[in-house]
């Protein structure tokens, strides 16, 4: 392989750099404006003229509390169907033999667009009677995050020895030992990993949720349906709030991930 010359590697970084002010800037750019006090929106000049004004309004709002409580069911049911299924197909897909077959009919789901996912399981559902519920929208929620969710137990199982299993059942144990002692402990990470992809997708997601709810109103409509109506900043503070509550959600994964390899070297 060539060498990286200096400039390549400027070169690297920079776009690397731009690449990520590009994702993240707008983010960190709507939580700032939720501390302005006022009804502009801008960032707020001085430290002292940071305000939780809007995010105190927001224990005012009728229609939140209901929203969030909706939305958090919805993503905890999601969450833990997606973690299911994904360790299901991490352990089929140890046992299959044409395993890039089974690795692509499981993304394809990822490269439907959004809204004719939607809209094909709201005409589905409509055809065989069943009516518009939370569990109409945990099942969407569930096919869009499965792909992702997979992937990620799927990376924890490629590091799996498949000699410690043989091992074990050479020993006597049986299926269920087996996967207790060994599978599960080694793959835990990958599985947290699929609930926590299934909870923060459904959190945020808005297109599935606006075709399969019924009178319910998870947290995504809500925030569509104020901002439609003309709210006031009150809705930045809840989208800087929810952009907090995702990332302190991924730091405790990432914390809980890097606990588990400590502890999985420690007494390796």
């Amino acid at each position: 392989m060539g060498r990286v010359t200096v400039p390549k590697r400027v070169s690297l970084w920079a776009f690397t750099i731009l690449a990520l002010m590009f994702i993240f800037l707008p983010s960190a750019y709507l939580l700032l404006i939720s501390f302005e006090p006022s009804e502009l929106e801008k960032v707020p000049r001085n430290f002292s003229d940071f305000s939780l004004r809007w995010y105190i309004q927001l224990f005012h709002q009728e229609r939140l509390p209901g929203a969030i409580r909706q939305s958090v069911m919805v993503g905890l049911l999601t969450a833990g169907i997606t973690s299911f299924l994904s360790l299901l197909s991490g352990m089929s897909y140890r046992r299959l033999r044409k395993k890039s077959y089974f690795l692509g009919l499981l993304i394809f789901p990822m490269f439907v667009p959004g809204i004719i996912a939607a809209l094909s399981l709201s005409v589905f559902f409509r055809l065989i009677s069943i009516r518009s519920s939370m569990y109409t929208v945990v099942l969407g929620h569930v096919l869009y995050a499965l792909p992702y969710a997979s992937i990620v137990t799927l990376v924890s199982f490629s590091g799996l020895k498949e000699g410690l299993i043989e091992a074990a059942r050479d020993l006597g144990a049986s299926g269920f030992r087996a996967f207790k002692d060994i599978i599960f402990p080694l793959t835990r990470g990958g599985i947290f990993g699929a609930a926590l992809f299934g909870f923060l997708l459904s959190l945020n997601e808005f297109i599935r949720a606006y075709f399969l709810s019924g009178w319910q109103e998870t947290l995504s409509i809500y925030m569509f349906g104020q901002m439609k109506g003309g709210a006031d900043p009150s809705i930045y503070a809840l989208a800087g709030l929810i952009l907090s509550v995702s990332i302190f959600l991924v730091l405790v994964a990432l914390i809980y991930y890097s606990f588990i390899r400590y502890f999985s070297r420690s007494f390796a």
